[in-house]
């Protein structure tokens, strides 16, 4: 292996080597590399375990490469996801397939996208210039997670039924309110007159007194 004794090593560019694939193995040795490049090759998915021996990795170069965002990349995206969670840095990784994704930035395309290798189907692995497997199924591509669609709709469900509670609640309450509201207004109309008539006879026993006196 021509990486072997090299163990402090800490940079290594192999860039714009018309490499297609990283072998397994071929990493271990450098274990403290802290910078990597890796643009410019004819890359079209990674290896998670060829990366895992690399905890020391600070920054990785992985542009202007023709990467495939399907299955067989989706294990190299968890272990880079870890890389920047721990600080790490990666540079721009955009998708060329599938059409769905191409131009996309890897680092932003949830890992739900990864998925358009059908289930149960073997890996569509073109590494080392080999075709892909005869039984390699792929599936139509689902942009979104069905967990996911499920649960958003869960939630807008209680949210509406929530709010019309809510409305039902308002309207009953301003039924309830009116009624009362008309129910004394037609009491006070009532004793209106009653009061009128008390007020008349008043006046009626004032006149009678005057007059007794006079």
């Amino acid at each position: 292996m021509f990486l072997q004794g090299l163990g402090s090593l800490q940079n290594l560019d192999l860039s714009l080597n018309g490499l297609s694939t990283v072998p397994l193995g071929l990493l271990d040795e450098v274990q403290g590399l802290r910078w990597l490049s890796l643009a410019g090759n004819r890359l079209h998915g990674l290896e998670r375990a060829a990366f895992e021996p690399l905890a020391n990795l600070q920054h990785l170069e992985l542009g202007q490469n023709p990467w495939e965002c399907d299955c067989n990349l989706r294990d190299f995206k968890h272990w880079m996801e870890w890389l920047l969670y721990r600080g790490g840095k990666v540079d721009a990784v955009e998708c060329t397939l599938p059409k769905d994704l191409r131009g996309r930035d890897i680092r932003g395309v949830p890992v739900e996208m990864f998925n358009y290798c059908g289930p149960g189907s073997p890996p569509c692995s073109r590494s080392g210039g080999e075709e892909a497997p005869g039984d390699c199924v792929r599936a139509r591509y689902r942009p979104v997670s069905v967990r996911r669609a499920i649960g958003t709709v869960v939630i807008a469900g209680v949210v509406c039924g929530i709010v019309c509670i809510m409305m039902v609640a308002a309207a009953a309450y301003g039924c309830i309110y009116a009624s009362l509201m008309a129910k004394y207004q037609r009491e006070l109309k009532k004793r209106q007159p009653l009061m009128g008539d008390g007020e008349a006879d008043g006046e009626e026993r004032e006149e009678k007194q005057i007059s007794s006196v006079a």
